[in-house]
């Protein structure tokens, strides 16, 4: 009996593959997802149940993160250990809202047709580790450490394994601890956006936001955003800087609660200003860019590529606190002000349960509560949908988002004429 099929968009990095697309990508910037690149558009075999707890979710919305493009235009570094926990094809797509379509025998509580929003990471739980390693039996599904152990491949959440499917394709299957329903009021254009929203809450609560501090934000796509409204939607009033690359990410950054957005580093002026401001000096560096004495007391870098982790170095204030909760490719980078005015450099990846008000909850269960509570401007992170046949259109909406003012990019598997909530 031959298998049913679906449609999928699959990464398939061979060395030939890869090369060639590194090479045309001097030329023409779709490189990367043309017809024999690593990006490949076709027809797979539908996901099976790997177990009588998982569940086939059909998917409505797939959000573009910011992974997915790196993968896509090979920003990854050959020697990142976390290539470990990644197996191939990938299918790829973490950020979905979905709807049930198969529910395995031992699952209860869900049913055909609902909608559901899927908390990718592959856990213990999902890997059928039991006992649960000591993350995992904390609640911090994000830290799990056996990311390449139990019943599945490698793979740190769906869309880096190459068995349980991914969002970008038609179908995928989840254990049943990673599916959250949907409320009625919120609708799928803001389901997709839980993963973002999470991750901004999950960074923001790891660094002990305060009123009392002096907050930088470099970067201010759908991350640095997202971490803005975080910081609002909690009730911290903390002044919040941030730095913006594109004009329209200026507008928004303010939009969402931004105090003051900052050139770019190259205006003296400015950082001048800045530096009086902040009560703190600065230093001139013979080789380097200037640096401050003072400065901010918690900086979000939201890009995560050599360079800003350098700058928020920079302009940390002593025993400050860099969060990454952006990652770039790995390079060196200056790193004698991290001991010298004793940074805390903190590493910020996904999201778990939290404790929120003195208690813990999953971080999907608390931004939906706040989206049913309006206490997000979900407004100004537009979701831009398109086929995954387009996908092409999609990718360069992101490549070139200066241009398109692209915010968040997703792939629409609903009925054309379908509704866009339940």
């Amino acid at each position: 009996m031959e298998k049913e099929t679906m449609k999928a968009l699959l990464f398939q990095p061979s060395p030939a593959r890869a090369v060639m697309a590194k090479l045309l990508s001097f030329v023409r910037k779709d490189a990367y997802w043309i017809r024999g690149s690593p990006v490949v558009y076709r027809d797979v075999p539908v996901p099976e149940l790997p177990g009588p707890e998982w569940v086939r979710v059909k998917t409505r919305l797939a959000g573009i993160c910011g992974s997915d493009m790196a993968a896509v235009t090979l920003k990854g570094s050959l020697d990142n250990p976390v290539r470990t926990f990644t197996s191939f094809p990938m299918y790829l797509g973490h950020e979905i809202a979905g709807e049930v379509d198969c529910p395995g025998e031992a699952v209860t509580g869900l049913h055909k047709g609902q909608r559901v929003a899927v908390y990718p990471i592959l856990s213990c739980g999902p890997r059928g580790i039991s006992p649960p390693c000591p993350s995992c039996g904390q609640g911090r599904f994000n830290l799990c450490r056996n990311l390449a152990e139990g019943a599945l491949p490698p793979g740190q959440c769906i869309g880096t394994n190459n068995r349980t499917g991914g969002g970008f394709s038609e179908y995928l299957t989840a254990h049943r601890s990673q599916l959250f329903p949907v409320p009625d009021a919120v609708p799928d254009e803001h389901a997709v956006l839980l993963d973002p929203l999470c991750v901004a809450l999950h960074a923001v609560l790891l660094a002990k936001t305060e009123p009392a501090h002096r907050v930088l934000v470099i970067g201010a796509g759908i991350i640095g955003l997202s971490v803005i409204q975080m910081i609002r939607a909690l009730g911290i009033a903390c002044r919040v800087y941030v730095i913006a690359r594109h004009a329209f990410q200026k507008e928004l950054a303010e939009q969402c609660g931004a105090d003051r957005v900052m050139p770019g580093p190259n205006d003296p002026e400015a950082w001048g200003r800045l530096v009086k401001e902040l009560g703190a000096r600065q230093y001139a560096s013979r080789f380097l860019d200037p640096f401050f004495m003072g400065g901010f007391d918690i900086i979000f870098d939201c890009v995560g590529t050599a360079r800003t982790v350098r700058e928020s170095l920079n302009w940390a204030n002593h025993r400050g606190k860099v969060v990454l909760v952006g990652a770039g490719p790995s390079k060196r980078f200056e790193w004698s002000l991290l001991y010298w005015k004793e940074v805390r450099l903190i590493g910020s990846i996904s999201f778990g349960t939290e404790m929120l008000d003195g208690r813990p909850r999953h971080a999907f269960e608390i931004v939906l509560e706040m989206m049913e509570q309006d206490r997000l401007r979900l407004d100004l992170l537009e979701v831009r949908t398109f086929r995954l046949s387009d996908y092409a259109s999609a990718f360069k909406s992101l490549v070139e988002k200066g241009r398109t003012r692209a915010v968040k990019a997703a792939f629409d598997f609903r009925p054309p004429s379908g509704p866009a909530g339940p």
